[in-house]
């Protein structure tokens, strides 16, 4: 058959887990038309391993009794395809690649290389888990200098790390902070920020324009809070403005981000101690806040692009405080839960606050903990019950789901690397555990990997 197939990569180099565009070029050098099966159905990709000489290639998938659609190619035209990597290479490895397109005929195209770089991340930190997909941003300690990356996990059936992209240099102790728009818009473009030293330092991603270079704002010896609060997107063409909430010892501040430059905007001073946790929430018709914890109090700070407003005090529990998270649900209320020490004892309380900023706790449990309490993670999930993650003084995960702790299965309990709290539809805790080399695996809590089927 007359054909002639071009294969190019998106990126020849990437880290495992990116999901570069494959283009497929099929040009009918012949003097007649020919029939073929339209490349963007029909194509498939073999993957030869230049290390150990291994060749790959996923199976024709059925299209029922017609097959694969026809067209038909006239003589000196060209058909131009876009494959994605993740779905039609099975490179879960770091390592160099041939990839060769396979089409009617059989024709083969010309070879592309990949070389796959391996990763170690550290400080993972998530936008949101109330739904099935979550986007995280962490550092790439493997990289020269270290980058932080943006990936996509489908926290559902059959689900995984969609993609991962490199968006910017920073040190390695940089602790990246994801944007979120109002609530229940769009979430596939993000702003990012970074503390570094008395900086803070962001950009944004989008598919359509890429990532914008670095910028730089003098804060302070500042603590950056998450999430950032993107404004909605009205133009993929346009990268909106974004805010960045900040605490300097009892002082909360606001900085304004674009691709034009940054500010600092609005700050109030807060009467008490500083805050020790918060979290930034923007409803869906864009109403602004902070919810923080003074002590064991939890307060409700209002603000705006223009002024923060005085804090209202929600809650005080009794006790020493350990740790919190809280999560902007899809039905603006937020659910909260807060880890406290009491003496010898430990508790988990939860609360939300509906769209109406109507305020209640909804229990508070007992955590049968007896051991030296390193580091805990609290997430709350979308149906109101909190996991904490808990680590002891000889380093070893366990896990709290509402009701007893257990011990992590191994590899997880003893990892060093990042692990996140995620849930598998309203109920079901599991895990985004990082492995060096290879990226992020998504797991339920007995190790399992996330069911291919339904329940």
């Amino acid at each position: 058959m007359n054909l002639r197939a071009e294969l190019k990569v998106e990126r020849e180099e990437i880290l495992v887990q990116e999901n570069p565009l494959l283009f497929l070029t099929v040009t009918n050098v012949g003097p007649e038309p020919v029939r073929i099966e339209d490349p963007q159905d029909g194509a498939r990709f073999r993957v030869l391993d230049l290390r150990t000489g291994e060749e790959s290639m996923p199976p024709k998938a059925s299209r029922g009794i017609h097959g694969a659609p026809e067209i038909e190619l006239a003589p000196g035209k060209n058909l131009v395809s876009c494959h994605s990597a993740r779905t039609h290479l099975s490179i879960v490895e770091p390592g160099d690649y041939e990839v060769t397109a396979v089409l009617t005929g059989p024709t083969l195209s010309s070879p592309a290389r990949i070389r796959v770089r391996p990763v170690v991340p550290r400080n993972l930190s998530l936008d949101t888990v109330q739904g099935g997909d979550s986007f995280g941003v962490w550092v790439d300690l493997a990289s020269d200098p270290p980058r932080i990356v943006r990936s996509l996990f489908s926290v559902r059936m059959g689900g995984g790390v969609e993609e991962s992209l490199p968006i910017a240099v920073a040190h390695s102790g940089a602790e990246p902070i994801p944007s979120l728009p109002p609530n229940g818009q769009d979430r596939m473009r993000h702003w990012v920020g970074w503390l570094e030293g008395r900086e803070l330092r962001y950009t944004h991603v989008s598919r359509e324009l890429g990532v914008a270079p670095t910028g730089r704002l003098e804060v302070g010896d500042a603590r950056l809070f998450a999430p950032l609060a993107a404004d909605p997107v009205k133009d993929t063409r346009v990268r909106p403005s974004c805010w960045a909430v900040l605490s300097r010892a009892n002082r909360i501040l606001l900085a304004s981000l674009s691709v034009d430059g940054a500010s600092i905007g609005p700050s109030l001073e807060l009467e008490g101690p500083p805050l020790s946790w918060a979290r930034v929430h923007t409803r869906s018709k864009g109403e602004r806040f902070v919810t923080g914890i003074q002590g064991t109090s939890l307060q409700r700070i209002p603000w705006s692009p223009r002024q923060f407003e005085r804090p209202q005090a929600l809650h005080r529990w009794e006790g020493e405080f350990v740790a919190a998270g809280a999560l902007l649900d899809l039905e603006d209320r937020v659910r909260g839960a807060v880890l406290l020490r009491r003496g010898d004892r430990w508790a988990c309380a939860s609360w939300e606050l509906d769209a109406t900023d109507e305020f209640r706790v909804t229990g508070e449990v007992d955590v049968p903990w007896e051991s030296t309490l390193v580091r805990a993670q609290v997430r709350p999930g979308p149906a109101g019950t909190a996991s904490i993650l808990l680590r002891n003084e000889e380093g070893v995960w366990s896990l709290f789901d509402g009701a007893t702790v257990r011990k992590l299965p191994a590899p997880a309990c003893a990892t060093r690397l990042p692990m996140e709290p995620a849930y598998l539809g309203p109920h079901e805790p599991v895990l985004i555990i990082a492995e060096s080399r290879t990226g992020f695996r998504i797991s339920r809590m007995d190790g399992r990997a996330l069911p291919r089927k339904s329940l």
